[in-house]
């Protein structure tokens, strides 16, 4: 996805109405407090951050 953000800048100097559809609906179904226990049980980092996430 970061790639096909810089093609879409590089080339069109915004980002695509497919990607940005495919953003919101990836911001509408992802699992914040789900993301940071595996970013922290991977590599030890946002454990700081628990409390502002409901369990």
């Amino acid at each position: 996805m970061l790639n096909d953000m810089n093609r879409d800048v590089a080339t069109l100097g915004r980002l695509s109405p497919e990607l940005i559809t495919e953003l919101r609906n990836a911001e509408l179904t992802m699992d914040g407090a789900a993301m940071l226990k595996n970013l922290h049980d991977a590599y030890g980092i946002g454990g700081d951050l628990f409390d502002d996430y409901p369990p």
